[in-house]
């Protein structure tokens, strides 16, 4: 019993710690302020979705995605990774731990208007 308890315990703390490899995001040619969100959490979020979706979502903290230089004005196709609840890798500088996505590569970079944007726009941060 004390076995099934342990690997029960296990099986729950992997879902918590996770990686998911290589995937592919567009992220719009802006950052958004995310309306869900109290005045105290307000702070500039990208905006992604994936190749096969047509409604934009509000994806990160812009300080959580490592490796990525972002230019406003330009729509990114990009590769990342994504780890959730696990402590950021060797040279990779967070207040807190937690959620964080990281750069694999940049697929395309095209100087663009994302449409349809949720949220409100953020000036210059």
């Amino acid at each position: 019993m004390r076995r099934l308890f342990y690997l029960f315990v296990l099986i729950a703390g992997m879902g918590l710690v996770s990686c998911e490899k290589g995937q592919v995001l567009i992220i719009a040619s802006e950052l958004r302020i995310n309306p869900y969100l109290s005045d105290y959490e307000s702070f500039p979020q990208y905006v992604y979705k994936t190749t096969d979706e047509s409604q934009w979502d509000y994806l990160i903290d812009y300080q959580n995605f490592h490796g990525f230089d972002y230019e406003p004005g330009y729509e990114y196709v990009v590769e990342a990774e994504y780890f959730r609840g696990k402590e950021p890798e060797q040279g990779i500088e967070m207040d807190t731990s937690g959620d964080y996505y990281l750069l694999t590569r940049i697929i395309s970079k095209e100087k663009r208007d994302s449409q349809n944007l949720p949220g409100e726009p953020v000036e210059r941060w």
